[in-house]
């Protein structure tokens, strides 16, 4: 799929993207029904159709996550190395899966490292705090893949962390299958979200081996630690709940009640909010991390009474935690949101605007110094029709938007 760069900045209420003004409602934004019937796929000028008529607009430039025979099939994760020059992205996709790393400042893919059946990835990917190692999910794999990495930037596999086996479902499927990831900031503890066991465990990074694994909802999908690393909040996908785990000894900490299919998290880092994307609930909810309690809620609806379908399911915030972003995967955009805490809005969080991208967005990052939003598009541009009966590829599925 692909990736998009965005350059955004706040001017008087409303949002400057990559020279355009984008309101609550955008021009020509994914989500605006045809009159004829298009042609589904690409169509060569950086916009495209899907397969049900939705036109696809993305802003910003658009860089094609494709290098030599490999292309991001699904490309469902993406994080920032330490030092903000280079994005690494997990594919997921039902092909190939790979890791691509990109370079911040060009939209250059530098490595691409492809994983063929039965080998895998799910997810979870992760910086150590010094940069010097990477760790990655591979779900059915029921491990952790560990990397070093050089001066450039660019990846070596070392040997994995392979986490105990787990349960057994009706299907067949074992756990734990390792999802959602999070490192502590001295790079000693790494925590896992078990998507099939229910579980989230603590990994001691020196010794490769599992201190303690502790019960959370269902179908646990990521973690991600407080602003004083002493709590990990796991998000459970099969529940709409939050699960708050003591960092340090794997303890209960308490269930955190939030909206439907709770996926994507994020921590404020300025007033240290927890941000809970709510995939079938079209909102994010707002935790208090000092009373674990939900504060209140961000609609995301683009109408009062609309049908589910927004789909929100990745988050990033500035640095300076004053704005949102909200990736809706249903609608095809962005949504930027002034947060409330941090500027003193009396518990509202307005959408200042929402920024078309590619078709099924899954994935952001703010750059360090907040000019440029990377996202990711799990779908891209799709893929055109085959007159010839037969498949064929275009180098066009993929893509990454980066915003500039």
């Amino acid at each position: 799929m692909n990736l998009r760069f965005l350059r955004a900045s706040s001017r008087r209420g409303k949002v400057l993207l990559a020279g355009l003004v984008v309101g609550a409602v955008a021009a020509g934004v994914a989500g605006a029904r045809l009159g004829a019937q298009p042609t589904a796929g690409p169509h060569g000028d950086g916009t495209a159709i899907t397969p049900i008529g939705w036109r696809i607009t993305p802003a910003g430039r658009q860089i094609q996550l494709v290098s030599g025979s490999v292309y991001a099939d699904r490309p469902y994760a993406v994080t920032q190395s330490p030092d903000g020059k280079k994005l690494l992205i997990s594919s997921n996709g039902q092909s190939t899966q790979s890791l691509m790393l990109v370079d911040e400042a060009s939209g250059a893919i530098e490595q691409a490292i492809p994983y063929g059946s039965p080998e895998a990835l799910f997810i979870g990917v992760v910086y150590s705090t010094d940069g010097k190692k990477v760790y990655a999910s591979v779900g059915g794999n029921n491990k952790i893949r560990v990397f070093d990495v050089a001066a450039d930037g660019r990846l070596t596999e070392t040997a994995p962390i392979v986490l105990p086996p787990g349960i057994v479902r009706p299907f067949g499927d074992r756990g734990p299958f390792p999802a959602g990831l999070a490192i502590s900031a001295d790079g000693k503890s790494l925590y896992v979200a078990n998507n099939i066991d229910n579980t989230m465990s603590i990994v001691d990074t020196a010794t490769g081996t599992v201190r303690c694994s502790t019960p959370v909802g269902a179908n646990p999908y990521t973690v991600v630690l407080s602003l004083d690393g002493k709590t990990a909040y796991v998000s459970n996908w099969g529940e709409s709940s939050v699960s708050a785990v003591d960092a340090a000894t794997g303890s209960t900490k308490g269930t955190i009640a939030v909206g439907t299919h709770p996926s994507a998290m994020a921590v404020n880092p300025a007033t240290g909010d927890l941000y809970v994307a709510n995939t079938d609930g079209d909102s994010v909810s707002v935790i208090d991390t000092a009373s674990n309690a939900v504060v209140r809620a961000i609609d995301l609806r683009p109408y009062p009474s609309a049908p589910v379908g927004t789909n929100p399911d990745a988050l990033a915030s500035t640095p300076n935690g004053k704005t949102l972003f909200v990736a809706n995967s249903g609608n095809n955009d962005v949504d930027v949101i002034d947060l409330a805490k941090a500027n003193g809005l009396n518990g509202r969080d307005p959408i200042l605007g929402s920024i078309p991208t590619g078709w099924y967005p899954t994935g952001l990052v703010v750059s360090q110094d907040s000019s440029h939003l990377f996202v990711v598009n799990g779908k891209g541009l799709g893929a055109g029709p085959n007159p010839q009966g037969r498949p064929r590829i275009t180098g066009r599925r993929p893509t990454s938007t980066p915003a500039r």
